[in-house]
């Protein structure tokens, strides 16, 4: 009898941990748009014949953010910024063309530069930055368990009220 109620707590247990787990390796497209998961979208921008890097920062109701500053980085490396204007506009010199982070500490785009003469015809003009700060605070998506600790946590916690409840019907 002993053996077959700690059977039944460990299928229990597993029953409500295995659709978790299916989860977290298939992700919700929904949830990962907003965390900015799966592959990150390159948008194709056209630096202008003076080789400067257009585009505007908005609030997620569309309206401009002003006195933000924008950096563009190559890794980790800065290589130019700028503040916005009142319609929340930037303009940032870069050097040659790449694959650029452009962030203004919430929002994040990660773009593909191409010089005036080499730009693809579906390169935009510009580039438009979403800043919300309640999606940035958002970005756990599935309670926290798509972290390390998240899951430590819930493992911890099973082998702990298995535990409890083995040790307790050992007693009786």
């Amino acid at each position: 009898m002993k053996y077959l109620s700690r059977t039944l707590l460990w299928l229990a247990t597993w029953g409500m941990i295995a659709p978790q787990l299916s989860l977290a390796a298939t992700g919700d497209p929904a949830a990962d748009a907003h965390r900015g998961g799966g592959p990150p979208r390159v948008v194709d921008v056209a630096l202008n014949e003076h080789s400067v890097l257009s585009g505007q920062l908005v609030d997620a109701q569309g309206v401009g953010k002003h006195d933000c500053r924008v950096r563009v980085l190559s890794g980790e490396q800065v290589i130019g910024e700028a503040l916005t204007d009142y319609r929340g506009t930037f303009s940032i010199s870069v050097p040659r063309g790449g694959v650029y982070t452009l962030s203004d500490g919430e929002a994040t785009a990660l773009v593909r530069v191409w010089t005036a003469q080499a730009a693809p015809p579906s390169a935009k003009p510009s580039v438009l930055m979403v800043s919300d700060p309640e999606l940035a605070r958002g970005r756990l998506g599935r309670g926290g368990l798509d972290t390390l600790l998240g899951w430590a946590a819930v493992i911890g916690v099973t082998a702990a009220v298995v535990w409890a409840v083995t040790d307790s019907s050992d007693g009786s």
